[in-house]
């Protein structure tokens, strides 16, 4: 059908019909993944035959060696992305490189073969998620059932190749559920299919389905086979239902008086005789006395139903399709407000105005990852040089020490040699110049310092796993239908509740610079640790700073992270903001885990650990 509609020129679609596994698109997919498991000649040879590469037999015969190269180091290639981005980043190298799209549409039948490309493609991408350890092994087995088993699989069906206007080639059974504009119907009086043998059939009052395994001169046979016949007639009747009632408009249908016709569910119809009953045979009469009774069962219509009889051959006029009438384009304009203001930020986000800034302002002999040096004019005292201070500096050291403390259970009796251990894989990993050993003796002395004024008070080491929650994850939102928040506006808020005289209160005018930041939506970030600490238990904020202060050019004592020294740095690292957002979500993420919560019982603070300087 599909032929003789393209030698008129009307385009066609086969719409599920089939199995895909049978299909050309599986040949070729079959033929790549064995050349990525071992790429013989023989395999490459017969992947380039197919749509990927598109090679003609005549140019595969006259190819040598040398010609094939390029072909095993394209295989090689797509077989290392394959491992690398998975099926779907292969299909997207294979569209991008080999051409396959463009060469395939060039060619009779191309959107089909296209559409089953693809089809195939996301089958093999549900077999690799799935885990499957040879995607060779695995679509060759699925395309052997295919062809051992009859397969209804809907995944497995063919689909339409495409969505443009053309007809739709599909047989009466797949047409169930759907609805069409106009149907035709031109093999109903085709000669209906023999009842199975040996007979399957359901005997009376039964719903289940039984096989005349005895034959003929059985007992049961001929009452089988007559159940077997009636149950298939019932059958093709209900096709002869569906496929008459799938248009929503216009339904031609052919009949022809032909060898076998009589016993066609379309000739029961047209011709029975006892009134609404459909008789199982039909005894055909001559052409005249069948139109006279076809024009008695059409007048009562009323036009509805029209019948005529086709002398002629049909005339072999192609079609030509209407030439459409370009529309007029013209730039479209995009007339309503962005609403640049809700967003999803972070703290970094929020600061990178200032951030931007201080770099700018920075001499170039200090730039680093983190913010740079203080300078504070206080009386400096010489004081011992520090453990970390012959340390590397910048964010991946920072992000080095982060993993550490994630790795190890400070509490742990034997933290000194699990610190080493991580100290040594996390270097050798992140290929850091520090030296491991020197790098495990200070941050052993970093757990064991206290993070409070009294020499007694809670130490990193006497805060076990299950007091601490590592890396929580944020994501809270910030008046999402309500007025933007200036984050210059909480400036106020620092002022209002820091005394005159605390070291932080200058952060306001810090704040109040951001004029330009303002935001509404969702607020993100990750805090490095939330710990539980003290009886009744208190929750704060910990967050690990590696930043080196004091004068780059002098070695690091512990004077660099005097008092006064960190209250500078908390203030130009923009680390007050960071410590009142990052409150805020541990006070959300607080009022719903915890029973009777109260800020001023359970909400701790923030802990700034400069590392460098806990010795």
């Amino acid at each position: 059908m599909r032929a003789a509609l393209s030698v008129r020129n009307v385009p066609s679609v086969t719409g599920r019909t089939g199995n895909v596994l049978l299909s050309e698109a599986a040949d070729a997919w079959l033929a790549l993944l064995a050349a990525f498991e071992y790429a013989s000649p023989r395999r490459v040879r017969a992947v380039a035959l197919t749509a990927f590469f598109g090679w003609t037999a005549a140019q595969l015969s006259a190819a040598t060696d040398d010609d094939l190269l390029p072909l095993f180091e394209t295989i090689a290639e797509w077989a290392d992305t394959l491992a690398a981005e998975g099926v779907a980043g292969l299909w997207t190298t294979i569209e991008q490189t080999s051409g396959v799209t463009r060469r395939t549409l060039g060619t009779e039948g191309g959107e089909r073969l296209l559409t089953d490309l693809g089809h195939i493609t996301e089958m093999i991408h549900t077999a690799h998620r799935a885990g499957a350890l040879s995607l060779h092994g695995w679509l060759l087995s699925a395309v052997q059932q295919a062809a051992e088993h009859e397969d209804d699989d809907e995944e497995r069906a063919r689909r339409l190749e495409t969505d443009s206007d053309a007809v739709q080639v599909l047989t009466a059974h797949a047409s169930k559920g759907l609805e069409f504009g106009v149907v035709l119907c031109p093999f109903l009086w085709n000669k209906s299919p023999a009842p199975s043998n040996p007979p399957v059939f359901h005997p009376a009052g039964s719903d289940r389905r039984f096989i005349e395994v005895g034959g003929h001169g059985s007992p049961r046979h001929d009452e089988a086979t007559e159940l077997a016949a009636t149950e298939s007639a019932a059958e093709e009747m209900r096709l002869l239902y569906v496929a008459l009632t799938r248009a929503r408009h216009h339904t031609a249908v052919w009949w022809a008086c032909v060898d076998g016709t009589e016993t066609t569910p379309l000739t029961r119809f047209l011709f029975r005789r006892n009134g609404d009953t459909i008789d199982d045979n039909v005894k055909l009469v001559s052409d005249e006395r069948l139109w006279g009774y076809l024009d008695r069962r059409v007048t009562p219509a009323g036009g509805v139903i029209a019948h005529r009889l086709l002398t002629d051959r049909p005339d072999e006029t192609r079609w030509d399709p209407p030439t459409p009438t370009p529309p007029t384009l013209e730039s479209a304009r995009f007339g309503r407000p962005i609403d640049t203001d809700w967003t999803r930020t972070s703290f970094s986000g929020l600061t990178a105005e200032s951030r931007h800034a201080a770099h700018v302002d920075t001499p170039a002999s200090v730039k680093t990852d983190e913010p740079e040096p203080i300078d504070v004019e206080e009386p400096v005292t010489i004081s011992p040089e520090l453990p970390m201070a012959s340390l590397p500096g910048g964010a991946a050291f920072g992000s080095l020490v982060h993993a550490v403390f994630e790795d190890v259970d400070l509490a742990a009796d034997d933290r000194a040699d699990r610190i080493l251990e991580a100290c040594r894989l996390r270097v050798a990993s992140a290929g850091s110049t520090a030296d491991p050993e020197v790098l495990a003796s200070a941050l052993l002395a970093v757990a064991e310092t206290p993070l409070f004024a009294e020499p007694t008070s809670t130490r990193l080491a006497d805060i076990g796993r299950k007091d601490q929650l590592v890396e929580m994850i944020f994501d809270l939102p910030v008046s999402p239908e309500g007025p933007t928040v200036p984050v210059a506006g909480m400036a106020e808020l620092v002022e209002r509740h820091l005394p005159t005289d605390h070291p932080l209160r200058p952060y306001a005018d810090r704040l109040r610079a951001l004029s330009r930041t303002r935001f509404r939506g969702f607020l993100t970030g990750a805090i490095d640790a939330t710990v539980r600490i003290g009886d009744p238990a208190r929750f704060w904020i910990m967050d690990y700073k590696t930043n080196r202060l004091g004068d780059p050019s002098r070695t690091l004592t512990i004077d660099d992270y005097r008092p006064a020294a960190l209250d500078e740095a908390m203030i130009h690292g923009d680390y007050v903001l960071q410590s009142l957002l990052y409150q805020v979500a541990l006070h959300r993420y607080l009022g719903v885990r915890l029973p009777d919560y109260r800020p001023d019982t359970h909400l701790g603070g923030s802990l700034y650990l400069f590392v460098r300087g806990m010795t």
